[in-house]
Formats: structure tokens, sequence, C-alpha cells
């Protein structure tokens, strides 16, 4: 069996939810992210600048103090101005084209 290159995996998406639903949806997340030691979270935010400093700083927040996941196994992309907060979560395994992921 050949293995090809692994790919950037979707994971959930967002809206302008409250927090403690933000911190619900990070935790499967979280747990998704610590099974697989090898891969880097890749958390894509759009909305304006301040909805999203504002988004990523509860989402850092949470997944370093609450969950203790290490800062370096993520990596926040803006994924562009839209007039409402959206985030999309992805996994990008060890060996994948992150590029993919929006």
């Amino acid at each position: 069996l050949v293995q090809g290159v692994p790919k950037p995996e979707f994971k959930d998406e967002f809206a302008n939810i409250p927090n403690n639903d933000v911190k619900a949806r990070l935790d499967n997340y979280a747990a998704d992210l610590q099974s697989n030691p090898n891969a880097t979270g890749y958390i894509v935010n759009y909305g304006t600048a301040r909805q999203v400093a504002r988004r990523e700083k509860l989402i850092r927040d949470y997944l370093v103090q609450d969950r203790g996941i290490d800062p370096s196994r993520f990596v926040f992309v803006k994924g562009g101005a839209e007039s409402q907060i959206r985030t999309r979560l992805w996994i990008v395994p060890a060996g994948a084209d992150a590029s993919e992921v929006n």
C-alpha cells in the first residue's frame, strides 16, 4: 500500500456565536490536535480586524491555558475582511501542503 501525501483536514466552522460555544467547539479541536502530535492546527479567521483580534485572543488563551496546547502547535491565518466574524478550524498533518487551508 502506497500512502499519498497527507492532506489538510477541515474540522469545523462557526460564525458569531457566544464565547462558551466557541470553547465547546475548541474542545473537540484540541482533542484532535492532541491525538495527532505531529500535526499543526491552522485557525483561519475572517471578519473585521477588531473581531479577528478578539477571536484570536480567545482561541489562543483557551487552547494554551485551559487545554494545555503548546502555542507552537497552531497557526493563525487571516482569512480576509468580512462583515461578521467566522472561524474555520483545520488539522494539517506533517508533510501536508498547508496552502490548501482557507
